[in-house]
């Protein structure tokens, strides 16, 4: 069965998938674009506040209570939270950071 016989549907639907454009044979092995979160880094916390302060998250113009709404999310929620996750990332990422935090920890909790 050759891929001109394929339905056009499917065609479409695997062509982005594929490394190049040219048609793929039933029974061939395809090589799958990754498409996730997992390839690019996070964004930074200067990257989060640029977004909040240009209020990119609805295009063109919007109502300033929208944008005020949004201002206050991105400064009150997301900020903070990113600040906090992307800390505990950091100290779980090495095994030393991990044991230096667990060990002061110890020492704050037993001396407060």
């Amino acid at each position: 069965m050759a891929s001109k016989n394929r339905p056009r549907l499917v065609q479409a639907l695997v062509a982005p998938l594929t490394e190049s454009r040219k048609p793929v044979e039933p029974g061939e092995t395809i090589k799958v674009k990754q498409r996730s979160t997992w390839n690019q880094a996070p964004p930074s916390l200067a990257a989060l506040a640029s977004y909040t302060a240009a209020g990119e998250w609805v295009p063109g113009e919007q109502a300033p209570v929208l944008e005020f709404m949004g201002k206050v999310y991105g400064y009150g929620v997301a900020i903070p939270v990113s600040i906090a996750l992307y800390a505990v990332a950091w100290v779980l990422q090495r095994p030393s950071r991990l044991l230096l935090f667990a060990v002061l920890a110890l020492v704050l909790w037993a001396t407060w």
